[in-house]
């Protein structure tokens, strides 16, 4: 999932900064996961952070993605760190430099997908190494990926979407619009629209329905979905979340327990607006335009409301990534907060690019 909307560009990510948000009526961008990627019917775009003011030259997180095996880092000099417990570093991905940098991650059950900023995905199954490359059609460049047991997508520059399992598919929007985000889960994975609806495919590739919102408030933003693994000790069964959240342009969140149908509207604390969205087994959580995390632990109820720095100031949330036992929430000083559940933070991530690598270990 995704930083916000930010106008965020591969060179943006090589000098270690942010860009803010484009102009209302310009087209946006961002590589991450459930976020929007080029938009023109917007009549208002989604509220942009500025982060809090740092060193360009000082090195900080950008984006986090997590399974239930491990944690994924983007780094904004283009290198992911990957844990695969603790909140230590385990492994390190390093782009080749002079070629490419990695600027979007997505980490589904056994399988990770990394974006290049020269529009195409490695894919790695864990360990620090890359198992292969995907190469877009000529002409397109891949510019956001969501995968999450077995099946990957890869959504493409031209608006189209490539699904990967054991061979390659395309799946192309309507006549007249575009995808320009996508959220691959294990029951439904859902393309979102340039025209704020949403397509919903189940498994196969084909659409088999649309979700338009019934406010008439255009959708803007769909939360990452969570796999994982369960185990009795003899058999093990693939489970994902229960629910999905869809981001609307006026700052509410439709909740859906599938089927394409809404089963709960989210409405945000007075004078605020919900601009992102992460579903988890357990918990997920909804990010704010005030920076601040809410924590829903099913019935889409608000549990906690999770503020980072325990206090409101110019420090924010930004992104959030959902798991089994751990989830993480980006902050805007580029610093990670890891929670166990029960809105509370057990421990905060700070970025060091010149730290040891820890011995791996089982995620903990």
């Amino acid at each position: 999932m995704l930083n916000h909307y930010y106008q965020t560009r591969s060179n943006a990510i090589k000098q270690s900064k942010v860009d803010k948000m484009a102009s209302p009526s310009a087209p946006y961008t961002t590589p991450y996961e459930g976020y929007p990627v080029i938009t023109g019917t917007l009549e208002k775009a989604p509220p942009s952070y500025e982060m809090s003011v740092y060193d360009a030259s000082e090195t900080r997180y950008v984006q986090v993605s997590n399974n239930s095996s491990a944690a994924y880092f983007l780094r904004s000099d283009g290198v992911v760190d990957r844990s695969s417990g603790g909140g230590k570093i385990h492994h390190r991905y390093n782009p080749t430099i002079g070629e490419f940098t990695y600027i979007g991650v997505s980490a589904g059950l056994s399988t990770t997908y990394l974006l290049r900023s020269d529009g195409k995905v490695d894919k790695t199954k864990g360990s620090g190494k890359i198992k292969e490359t995907y190469e877009p059609p000529q002409g397109t460049s891949y510019v956001a990926i969501s995968i999450a047991e077995d099946i990957g997508y890869m959504l493409r520059s031209d608006g189209c979407v490539d699904r990967k399992t054991s061979k390659m598919m395309t799946i192309e929007p309507p006549v007249g619009v575009k995808y320009v985000g996508v959220t691959a889960g294990l029951e439904a994975s859902y393309f979102l629209r340039s025209d704020g609806k949403i397509d919903r495919t189940v498994r196969n590739g084909k659409i088999d329905c649309t979700i338009e919102s019934s406010s008439g408030s255009p959708y803007i933003a769909l939360s990452s979905q969570l796999a994982y693994m369960v185990s009795n000790g003899q058999s093990a069964q693939v489970c994902g979340n229960v629910a999905n959240y869809f981001v609307r342009a006026d700052g509410v969140v439709d909740r859906t327990k599938g089927g394409g149908k809404i089963s709960d509207e989210m409405q945000p604390a007075v004078n605020t607006k919900y601009v992102g969205a992460t579903a988890g087994s357990s918990n997920s959580y909804l990010i704010r335009d005030d920076g601040v995390v809410v924590r829903t632990a099913g019935g889409g109820e608000v549990k906690d409301e999770m503020i980072p720095g325990g206090m409101l100031g110019s420090m924010r949330y930004i992104q959030a990534s959902a798991g089994e036992s751990y989830s993480y929430l980006l902050r805007s000083d580029g610093q990670i907060d890891r929670t166990k559940g029960s809105g509370k933070i057990s421990e905060t991530i700070q970025c060091n690019p010149s730290a040891p690598l820890a011995k791996d270990c089982v995620i903990c």
